[in-house]
């Protein structure tokens, strides 16, 4: 029985392996999934963590000394254990009574963070928590960390010197899928690979070959030019300087001392600092523009948090309380689109965040799932930080692993005060939390302290054969649906893209006949499938296509439909009006006119509500909406427009308003 469950126990820490090496660095690299960064990482994890929750209640199933003397939780555990589950009681509430049920569910397109990624995030601490025992094991995946940090900064810098492919043309974003998010990645990693230098490193090769890995995490996090990313750095490291000055006593014992690598670490880094601002324009200009609250992205992230608090403060007591539910913020920023936002970042563009953790979580899941969420988060650290205060210098290698991790929490923390977190920061986040409660437990845990539950046999075990078939269901699931849905919508986008429509339209709809949950699937298929009636003669074919859309109309419709839906069914009505039955216009102007209502400042609506009117020979009407959008738009002579840093933006503007005026010419002739 011994070696069943010590084998048992080596396959969970091999999943736990492949989670911390696969998630950060895996992306498909053939494209053969339409979302290639979020979604892929997301099932991957998902499956991982139902697979080790699978083999930890096998564990259970086939040990009778849990039966006989009872399951041992210690307090800390189950304190941890009742703030989880009231943390998911409270989420869910809030995607019960959340602007969209499905989206909050199962999340939001190319975000996917609905109540089913919460509900796995906290599977993935607990798992952490129930499963890994000893400094031994964290070491060991510390190194995994390493590893996949090694990986994924060499891909960076392929990047970087133009072998690998890259969407942002001076910013690395390596395998994470955008550069803020490579960098919240390794401000987690830097602080557990300097722990690793000086406690992992069994010989001088290692030990030169992980400071170079130090500063190569450096390099990269440099050339990100993430400012969120820099100021969690050194808030964090301000933070653990603090730290050291209250407990100088302490640290003494513990042989605290700069030595010569220190040093040449710190100058190294300040060196490479100086040289990047003299040689770099854009470092030197993002070093700069953390402090311009009047341009650029700082800006534009004030705008989305002047936006959120409007929203807070209009609140529902019952919003205040629950929030909006998760990933459905899209439906408030589409609300408070701003004209000036087409200076500071793109005509007809809206967040689905607000860039700020704290605003971001109000919004989504309440006060009440925000306070949750930092009850567990200062528990645990304040655990940590206070579990070395009993510590002497026999448990060095512990303390400064709990500082690393201190460290890499309050970076996580500063970040996430200026942007949000998605698969790959929530997981390091809860593997930093998770370590830091394995060595509370381990070196701080009274041995009396536990609580001890007993199970009748026959319940038991029936209840784990219940909770095994739910896992076992629903991880199948991702895998047959949600991971094929998503290739076949990559499919269709490939078709598309050589005007194919007859296999777009097959693909997108397998894509929503396996994952119906998926919103974003619907509007494609309404934003682009009704495109190919252009191409279509009066048929069978042409017949089952329209119908096929105003179905999905109808499921849409169904739903408090979000704004972007309000312009896929509006366009598919357009395309069905045009090229089908005119009747179906009228329904394309109600939708248009409905879209100006919910935020009269997008001009894309007043554009395409001009054009339906003169095509029904309204030619007046279409003036009118077009001088109304036109009007929207800001000055090109506006002195913000003519900064630099929006030139690309201005460029935008002046096609919009040279569309617009082309309109106005056709019409007016």
């Amino acid at each position: 029985m011994k070696v069943i469950i010590n084998n048992i126990d080596r396959f969970i820490d091999y999943l736990i392996y492949a989670i911390v090496l696969i998630i950060p660095v895996y992306i498909a690299f053939f494209n053969e999934f339409y979302d290639i960064f979020i979604l892929p990482k997301l099932v991957i994890f998902q499956v991982l963590v139902g697979g080790g929750w699978l083999l930890l209640i096998f564990k259970y199933f086939v040990d009778k000394d849990n039966l006989r003397t009872g399951l041992r939780f210690s307090k800390v555990q189950v304190t941890l254990i009742s703030l989880c589950f009231l943390y998911l009681v409270s989420v869910f509430i809030s995607s019960v009574f959340s602007l969209n049920l499905n989206q909050s569910i199962w999340g939001g397109n190319l975000r996917e963070q609905g109540f089913v990624s919460y509900f796995f995030y906290v599977l993935f601490f607990l798992l952490l928590v129930f499963s890994v025992s000893s400094l031994s094991q964290i070491k060991r995946f510390i190194i995994c960390l390493c590893a996949a940090s090694f990986v994924v900064c060499v891909f960076g810098l392929l990047q970087f010197f133009g072998v690998m492919e890259n969407s942002f043309a001076d910013r690395l974003s390596s395998t994470l899928g955008h550069p803020n998010y490579l960098g919240h990645y390794l401000i987690i990693v830097i602080p557990l690979s300097i722990y690793s230098v000086y406690f992992l490193a069994s010989n001088m090769f290692w030990r030169v070959s992980l400071l170079g890995l130090v500063v190569l995490q450096f390099i990269c996090l440099i050339l990100t030019y993430s400012r969120a990313a820099w100021l969690g750095l050194g808030f964090a490291v301000l933070i653990i300087l603090i730290f050291f000055a209250l407990n100088l006593k302490r640290l003494d014992a513990l042989k605290f001392k700069l030595n010569m690598v220190h040093y040449v670490i710190m100058i190294g880094i300040l060196f490479l600092g100086i040289v990047l601002m003299q040689l770099s324009p854009i470092f030197a200009q993002r070093v700069k523009s953390i402090a311009d609250f009047s341009s650029g992205s700082v800006k534009n992230r004030m705008i989305h948090w002047g936006s959120a608090l409007d929203e807070l403060r209009g609140a529902t007591s019952v919003r205040v309380l629950f929030g909006y539910g998760p990933d459905t913020l899209d439906y408030i920023f589409a609300k408070h689109y701003k004209p000036e936002l087409a200076i500071y970042e793109k005509v007809n563009t809206y967040p689905s965040r607000a860039h700020s953790f704290v605003l971001d979580s109000l919004l989504q899941v309440g006060i009440i799932g925000f306070l949750l969420l930092i009850s567990i988060f200062c528990y645990i650290l304040s655990l940590g930080l206070s579990c070395i205060r009993g510590l002497d210098k026999s448990n060095r290698d512990e303390c400064w692993l709990i500082i690393a991790l201190a460290c890499s929490l309050f970076a996580h923390t500063v970040n996430d005060l200026f942007s949000f977190s998605l698969v790959v920061g929530n997981m390091m986040a809860l593997l930093c939390l998770g370590f830091m409660v394995i060595l509370v437990q381990n070196l701080c845990v009274l041995s009396d302290s536990f609580v001890v539950l007993y199970f009748n046999e026959i319940y038991f075990k029936r209840l784990l054969l219940m909770v095994v078939m739910v896992f076992a269901l629903f991880m199948s699931y991702e895998l047959i649906f949600v991971a094929r849905a998503d290739f076949f919508r990559s499919r269709a986008d490939k078709y598309l893209t050589s005007n194919n429509c007859s296999d777009f339209v097959e693909n997108i709809n397998m894509a929503i006949f396996l994952n119906p949950n998926k919103v974003t699937y619907k509007e494609d298929f309404l934003e682009y499938g009704s495109r190919c009636l252009s191409q279509m003669e009066t048929g069978v074919v042409k017949h089952e296509l329209v119908s096929d859309l105003l179905s999905i109309v109808k499921d849409i419709k169904l739903m408090n439909y979000s704004f972007r839906s309000m312009i896929s069914v509006a366009h598919a009505y357009t395309y069905i009006g045009s090229y089908y039955n005119s009747e179906y216009f009228s329904e394309a102007e109600m939708e248009y006119k409905k879209a100006i209502e919910y935020n009269p400042n997008f001009t894309i609506h007043y554009r395409n509500l001009a054009q339906l009117l003169f095509w029904q020979d309204r030619p007046t009407e279409a003036l009118a909406y077009l001088n109304r959008g036109l009007n929207k738009l800001p000055d090109l002579a506006n002195e913000k427009l003519n900064l630099i840093i929006h030139g690309e933006h201005k460029e935008e503007v002046r096609i919009e308003r040279e569309v617009f005026e082309n309109l106005i010419s056709q019409i007016d002739k």
